[in-house]
């Protein structure tokens, strides 16, 4: 994954007092070529786009434009020349000066989100993801109202695309096969030892805490030739070992979600994947990682996964209706498109 500069941003107008704004008319020449170097020209669509809905985005940029109205620093009539009646220009309003400079800030940012996630867009794929991190974007603002001053935690927000990034290639490996999922890592742990071997040498944008990214991908890596290793030697499983981990994760997802889960801690409680995993004598960090990548239709709706979901409806869910019918209408929608 790639990332852009990481540290907090704010932008602060110099003298903003008495600066003073002008609109100038370019010929289409030059604006041409100042619009191709303004890499980070933002509109307003650049982060909308990433909401599942416009109403939920509507909801948390009305909460920026509250933030920043509160930000406005107190008793700004005595400095304003508009207030004081030297100047009929909305432009020298001191208010709207203040307004503008945080404006910017948010703008800048914004563009900057759009940036790391069209540069992941490979990886990080799952639309609700894109919508959690588009919320989680306008959680990293924070003001300071004595300076009128917007900053942006974009350390925060490279930690959270980082995490999902790694849920998002966990769930890419458990859907494909072994070996392919191998290159897949194989050829990703490369990129990022190319690009510590040729920092500084090139303008390439730099991987997101590469040697996080490293250390997750070689476990992952070991994780994947040990299951290969396995595989070569295990006899093939028969179905009197059922219920499976991936049938338990279904069967803990269905009955938590109907509200009838009979296990002594809640669902998703580490506790209570530790009781599921006593309960059926499995790994219970395993049923918590399938848990978690189900979670989302996307993942939870695939075809190989039809006969998991049989299984789980006619053995492990006959005392649970209201779960049961849950199932039932999952295994329905994954007939319809297989």
């Amino acid at each position: 994954m790639k990332k852009e500069k990481n540290e907090n941003i704010a932008i602060q107008l110099s003298d903003i007092e008495n600066l003073s704004t002008h609109s100038v008319k370019l010929n289409d020449t030059i604006a041409a070529q100042l619009k191709s170097k303004v890499i980070l020209e933002c509109k307003i669509e650049d982060i909308s786009k990433h909401f599942k809905s416009p109403s939920l985005f509507d909801k948390y940029n009305g909460a920026i434009n509250e933030l920043i109205e509160k930000c406005i620093p107190d008793n700004l009539e005595d400095k304003c020349k508009f207030c004081k009646e030297e100047s009929k220009e909305d432009s020298d309003r001191l208010c709207n000066k203040y307004r503008y400079q945080m404006s910017s800030t948010f703008f800048f940012a914004a563009k900057s989100f759009d940036v790391i996630l069209e540069a992941n867009k490979k990886i990080i794929k799952d639309k609700s993801f894109i919508n959690k991190l588009a919320i989680e974007f306008f959680n990293c603002f924070y003001g300071v109202k004595t300076t009128g001053t917007l900053y942006f935690n974009s350390k925060e927000l490279s930690k959270m695309v980082l995490k999902a990034g790694f849920l998002s290639i966990a769930i890419e490996i458990e859907k494909n096969e072994n070996l392919k999922s191998l290159e897949l890592i194989n050829e990703s742990i490369n990129k990022i030892e190319t690009f510590e071997l040729t920092k500084g040498f090139t303008d390439e944008p730099q991987p997101l805490y590469p040697k996080k990214q490293k250390k997750f991908l070689k476990q992952k890596q070991e994780y994947l030739k040990n299951k290969v290793d396995l595989e070569k030697i295990q006899p093939k499983v028969t179905s009197f070992e059922r219920p499976y981990r991936t049938d338990i994760a279904y069967f803990l997802y269905y009955t938590s979600t109907s509200k009838e889960s009979k296990l002594v801690n809640k669902i998703p409680t580490v506790k209570s994947f530790k009781e599921a995993g006593e309960l059926f004598n499995k790994n219970w960090t395993n049923i918590q990682e399938i848990y978690n990548i189900i979670q989302y239709p996307n993942n939870r709706l695939v075809y190989k996964n039809k006969k998991t979901i049989e299984y789980v409806i006619k053995d492990l869910l006959v005392d649970y209706p209201k779960a049961k019918i849950l199932a039932e209408k999952d295994l329905k929608e994954i007939n319809l498109n297989p």
